[in-house]
């Protein structure tokens, strides 16, 4: 859905003013396994716990579990629902742990693989006894979900489900910084109070860029960016980039990796 929590919480606020009806969703969440333990039909009954797993690549554009590990965590947030209060987050090389405990005292944990094996699946933990919850299942049941909506306009997933799984994943960065639990709530006041400054990038296809209508060489940008910061360290610089019919993929790619601590909000490209 985005790149981080404050983006999420922004998205959701305008489609509320706007009245545009908007759900975001892993295709997991809609696996028929899934969907049983979240309603307690499995062999396990109620939850009472969940451990669920997938693989969780890494990508130095996003925050650690928002580029892949966001499947199982959504996986996790579908079989347990809302109400996570904390999370620790423990990384090696090839593997992320990531607990979360909840409100009334349950605890629900994601496993992100990257070496070994790798698959998706969830063990669920319940007053009746243990259960399997099965694996992804392809898109067909997200995509019968959407066709749903589209009829219907009424989205399949609570906003305030996606806002918290969204948290747990901002709560895990911090965890693995500060080595410590972070609270669910606390990254969600940070996110509600985060200050930024947005600008707009142009990119033609013969690469020129521009910022705020003015020549700007690609190896200057990181400095150009960090600058407007500059006596503002609780402000973030978040970036539209805005590319031209027929820019090359290479010259699009390179402005992306020449942003320094700026954050790539949001690109559009001109068919």
């Amino acid at each position: 859905m985005a790149a981080s929590l404050a983006d999420v919480l922004t998205i959701f606020r305008l489609a509320q003013d706007k009245k545009v009806p908007i759900f975001s969703a892993s295709s997991l969440r809609f696996a028929s396994g899934f969907q049983k333990a979240r309603k307690g039909e499995l062999s396990a009954g109620s939850v009472m716990g969940c451990d669920v797993w997938s693989p969780c690549l890494l990508n130095d554009k996003h925050s650690d579990l928002f580029w892949y590990g966001i499947h199982g965590v959504e996986t996790l947030f579908t079989i347990m629902g809302t109400g996570c209060q904390s999370v620790t987050r423990t990384q090696t090389d090839g593997t992320e742990f990531v607990v979360g405990v909840w409100k009334d005292g349950r605890i629900g944990t994601f496993r992100g693989i990257r070496t070994g094996k790798v698959g998706y699946g969830a063990v669920v933990f319940g007053n009746n006894g243990i259960a399997d919850a099965g694996s992804y299942e392809g898109y067909k049941p997200l995509v019968d979900e959407i066709a749903r909506f589209f009829k219907t306009g009424l989205p399949p997933v609570n906003p305030q489900e996606t806002i918290e799984l969204i948290a747990f994943m901002e709560a895990a960065e911090q965890s693995k910084t500060k080595g410590v639990p972070v609270l669910i709530d606390q990254v969600l006041r940070e996110a509600e109070n985060e200050k930024t400054i947005t600008v707009q990038l142009n990119i033609s296809n013969t690469a020129k860029l521009t910022f705020n209508n003015q020549p700007v060489n690609v190896n200057e940008l990181a400095q150009t960016l960090n600058d407007l910061t500059a006596g503002k360290p609780d402000h973030r610089v978040k970036v539209i980039l805005i590319s031209e019919k027929d820019t090359s993929l290479e010259s699009v790619q390179n402005v992306c990796n020449s942003l320094g601590n700026a954050t790539l909000a949001n690109f559009i490209y001109d068919y």
